[in-house]
């Protein structure tokens, strides 16, 4: 059952089951190559010059993209992951912030917390270990460092970054953001390690525009939003906590709206489909059967709030990540095997068979590893750290690049997206009005990640490419083949 056919049924009464058998589950990242796909017929969507997408649900070294609020989950489970173990063992990361997790200035915030910690609890010169060149980690010990302990990192990849990966090809002519596209406007500490690493942002107006199958553009509506913020307003008031799925329906905020088409042939139920797929799910990279009712309202709104995007580096928010790696001493294809602690240190196995030792050491592995794998630590983790990580929920949220001759789009909004349509694009944000280059960046969350990971570049470039017949020339025209690009090394 497609979406849209299932919430107008929703709205006449079907049962929760119905609900969450139509929210499938999530997914998985790594680079893909980027192509160069062959022309196909002027008259429908144009094949793309080339194209890069990511699949971050399929990097066993993230397993996911960002931390949600699950069903039961919230601050209670994020203060236990974050809370250090004998003083020698400690976590940070997104997963581990209050304050805007699944984002990047959660994840530097949450590296700063850490290395005040440790600083606290360790003597003076002290070698410290961190494990994971991501930007928590790489933000811990830059502050560990300068305060006077011998740090060392620890990263699995063969590059530093981790979640955040800005990938310069000179094939394209802007750097790729395969990670986080957009950064908030309003956290200091991030702008001020921005201004420090010479990197500049500059606000991106998010214009949205919404069109039928057939071109037509569809002037916005707000019932959609409406009934997600009077579903997690309801499950605020409730005892329990419940999926935001299971809170329209047990609210009455689905049912309320109207399955009858208007003029436009687009009923109030497809605009709840719409915010569901469009705002809510590229949020928690999951579907909302997962997802809190009573967190889904704030996890949206710090979803919004990630409105400025880096124009001024010829690295993208990679000149963030090498401007605090400078001078570190980081061990990259060094994925780590064993972590043995205890109250007189701690050991570390890698897994080509080296081992060193450190007085403390600092994790900030993603949560979808810490997830995965039970066996890492000796001895185990206690059952409250491993109910705490068991609790949050990892979602996944890719995107892909295309490259085009042209805007064939014609429009200036930035925010290109469709509706009673079952696209498997979230949305697409167009670059054009902000670059001058004719290049669209598509979203692509929870379970949609999953399915169009499994898939060839050439079968992942014919769904995407149909995804924006919409806002071809002429929608009604044959559809984009199948290209049929040669593999490329991918970005790195």
């Amino acid at each position: 059952m497609k979406r849209r056919s299932f919430l107008i049924a929703s709205a006449s009464g079907i049962t929760l089951l119905a609900l969450t058998a139509c929210f499938p589950t999530q997914p998985r990242p790594t680079a893909s190559p980027s192509s160069t796909p062959t022309p196909t017929p002027p008259s429908g969507v144009p094949q793309p010059l080339r194209m890069a997408r990511s699949n971050w649900g399929g990097d066993p070294f993230a397993r996911g993209a960002l931390s949600f609020p699950a069903v039961d989950s919230g601050d209670e489970q994020r203060t236990l992951l974050r809370r250090s173990l004998s003083d020698r063992l400690y976590f940070a990361g997104e997963a581990t912030a209050s304050d805007a997790p699944g984002t990047v200035h959660g994840a530097l915030g949450s590296g700063l917390r850490a290395a005040l910690e440790i600083a606290d609890a360790a003597e003076a010169g002290e070698r410290i270990a961190v494990i994971g060149a991501g930007i928590a980690g790489l933000t811990a010990a830059r502050a560990l460092r300068e305060a006077g302990f011998e740090v060392v990192v620890v990263e699995a990849r063969d590059r530093i970054g981790g979640r955040i990966q800005s990938v310069t090809d000179p094939k394209w002519p802007i750097p790729l953001e395969l990670g986080s596209l957009f950064v908030s406007e309003s956290s200091s500490v991030l702008a001020g390690q921005l201004a420090l690493a010479g990197v500049s942002t500059e606000p991106f107006a998010k214009s949205q525009e919404v069109r039928a199958a057939d071109g037509t553009v569809i002037p916005p509506s707000d019932a959609g939003a409406n009934a997600v913020t009077s579903a997690s307003a309801w499950a605020v008031q409730q005892p329990e906590d419940s999926s935001l799925a299971a809170a329209l329906v047990d609210s009455g905020a689905a049912a309320a709206l109207s399955a009858e088409p208007a003029e436009n042939g687009i009923a109030e139920t497809d605009w709840l489909a719409h915010e569901l797929t469009a705002t809510v799910e590229p949020a928690a990279g999951a579907a909302p059967e997962l997802l809190s009712a009573r967190l889904s309202g704030r996890l949206v709104a710090d979803s919004t709030a990630e409105a400025a995007i880096v124009t001024g580096s010829p690295d993208g928010l990679g000149g963030l990540v090498d401007a605090t790696a400078d001078g570190l001493d980081i061990l990259t294809g060094s994925p780590v095997a064993t972590v043995i602690w205890g109250d007189d240190g701690v050991s570390l196995r890698l897994a080509q068979g080296e081992s060193m030792s450190a007085a403390r050491v600092l994790m900030t592995i993603p949560l979808g590893v810490l997830q995965q794998e039970s066996t890492l630590f000796e001895p185990p983790l206690p059952g409250w750290k491993l109910d705490a990580i068991a609790g949050i929920g990892m979602g996944t949220v890719d995107s892909v690049w295309l490259q085009f001759d042209d805007a064939f789009w014609a429009t200036d909004a930035t925010a290109l997206s469709t509706i009673a349509t079952d696209s498997p694009v979230a949305y697409w944000t167009n670059l054009q009005p902000l670059t001058g280059e004719a290049i669209l960046v598509g979203t692509i969350a929870a379970e949609r990640a999953a399915e169009l990971a499994a898939l060839s570049d050439a079968e992942f470039s014919a769904v995407v490419l149909e995804s924006l017949r919409p806002y071809a020339p002429d929608p009604t025209a044959p559809g984009p083949s199948a290209p049929a690009p040669s593999p490329s090394p991918a970005p790195s």
